[in-house]
């Protein structure tokens, strides 16, 4: 099978893949606090959840839901972000089209290309090691998604909603463990 799906090499699809999601659910929203987690039952070759659903509730009572599957047709955008909030809503298909819906109408921005931010990622990883910036997001965001990842899954074997493990944030207590420089700048 694909190392991805190995337990023991990469962690299986929601620590290997769906983390990011978490990442970016956890920079909309803040730090999370509980997950709830249902999973389809992994195929007999595949060691590890390949497809579930995981809702992540955070400290200020912003819910998110993360549906990780692979059961779904190829033709579909890979990925697709919904925020819903004051009357308003964004649909973000594939990181190429953002569509925004208020009570004005309906606005739809295209990109010529998929910008997962990468690029921008790496140059500002380069800086920091550089000394020219502080490390951002820092390894209290990667920490906190994992412990999305880590908690959904024990909530997929336990059938019950569990708590976010998470250390206190570098910046001390009261700091959240989300990226506020990356995207937002982009």
């Amino acid at each position: 099978g694909h190392w991805l799906n190995d337990p023991e090499q990469g962690g299986g699809r929601l620590l290997g893949e769906a983390c990011h999601m978490f990442d970016f659910a956890n920079w909309l929203c803040g730090r999370p606090v509980l997950v709830s987690a249902a999973a389809l039952p992994a195929p007999e070759a595949v060691p590890s959840v390949e497809s579930a659903s995981v809702t992540v509730s955070y400290v200020d009572g912003s819910v998110a839901t993360v549906h990780y599957s692979g059961a779904g047709a190829a033709s579909m955008p890979k990925e697709r972000v919904e925020v819903l909030r004051g009357g308003r809503s964004w649909v973000l298909d594939d990181f190429r089209s953002l569509t925004s819906h208020s009570p004005d109408g309906e606005q739809v921005e295209t990109a010529r290309g998929r910008d997962k931010g990468h690029a921008r990622l790496l140059m500002l990883v380069l800086a920091a090691c550089r000394g020219a910036r502080p490390f951002e997001p820092g390894l209290d965001a990667a920490y906190a998604a994992q412990s999305v990842a880590l908690a959904a899954l024990d909530s997929i074997q336990a059938a019950a909603t569990v708590e976010v493990t998470l250390r206190e944030p570098a910046g001390g207590p009261g700091q959240t463990a989300q990226a506020p420089a990356i995207s937002r700048d982009a």
